[in-house]
């Protein structure tokens, strides 16, 4: 081809182009697709090999949930895998910590965790021991006749036999349980003692009221002095204001170290002063409601 041939050849020119890129500035990644369904069928062979057996360990479900949280085309399948691999870590944490469990509470709540997991020969073990822990701390915690009568008696709130004191509840119990463990029973003869102590306050003389106070479970009044015995009894005939058999009881103590001081007024007495307040209640072990 001569000179004249080359100039007749249609021909272009490239030109530098001022142009930005428009990628220009951005990162171009990529991620390997997979075919899943294989995945998962592996994946869900390997986890039931561990869930057949007892003796597998945590580092062996790793990997397989490392793999399962790489799926995200199948959806549904990645949550079955990882639900399955969370079943496998709860039961060996309880395997592990069962034998730290020192109550109850700590039982149910791995009861609780286990009961999530699908049956498998590993959950059925751990299911046997938990039981088998749970009856030996119900069986440490058997309450006598008298604990338990206590603690269904205070379930329903009664304030009457609360009121009692140490000794009226005392005198309840003993009564009661002499033939049942009724909790109406309890509550009826607390609120007939508490008839009793207000029938008390109608006395008009000494001796009425003597014979009536000693037909309630008083524990101060058995430790009056004889020679006090006349003026304590008095002393409530004339101000009865007592407001419930702990009161009372309380009242024949406090009148009692009054005649003891007013007879003695140097001498150390046999009772120690008494003072009708929170620090008293609280010395003597008993609680008052209002």
């Amino acid at each position: 081809m001569n000179n004249q041939e080359l100039l007749n050849v249609l021909a272009s020119l490239a030109q530098e182009t001022t142009e930005q890129d428009p990628l220009k500035g951005y990162t171009v990644t990529s991620t390997e697709v997979m075919d899943e369904a294989p995945l998962y069928k592996q994946l869900s062979k390997q986890l039931i090999e561990l869930e057949t057996t007892t003796d597998y360990t945590v580092e062996q479900v790793q990997p397989i949930r490392e793999f399962a949280e790489k799926m995200f085309l199948n959806i549904d399948e990645k949550a079955e895998l990882l639900m399955r691999c969370d079943w496998l870590e709860v039961m060996k944490s309880i395997e592990q910590d069962i034998v730290t469990y020192n109550s109850i509470e700590s039982v149910n709540a791995a009861k609780r965790q286990l009961g999530k997991v699908q049956t498998c020969p590993l959950k059925n073990e751990l299911k046997v021991k938990l039981d088998e822990l749970e009856a030996q701390f119900a069986t440490a915690k058997v309450l006598s006749a008298k604990e338990q009568l206590v603690e269904d008696i205070f379930a329903t709130g009664n304030k009457t036999f609360i009121n009692l004191g140490t000794g009226g509840r005392e005198f309840v119990l003993a009564e009661v349980l002499k033939a049942t463990s009724s909790v109406e029973l309890a509550i009826a003869k607390a609120e007939a003692l508490e008839v009793q102590v207000q029938a008390a306050k109608h006395s008009t003389n000494v001796e009425e009221l003597k014979a009536k106070l000693e037909t309630l479970p008083l524990v101060h009044l058995a430790n009056v002095p004889v020679e006090y015995e006349q003026e304590v009894l008095q002393k409530l005939l004339d101000q009865p204001t007592w407001n419930g058999l702990f009161n009372l009881d309380l009242l024949i103590r406090q009148y009692a170290v009054q005649v003891e001081k007013l007879r003695n007024p140097v001498q150390e007495g046999i009772f120690d002063t008494l003072v009708l307040d929170d620090k008293v209640i609280e010395r003597l072990g008993i609680q008052q409601i209002s």
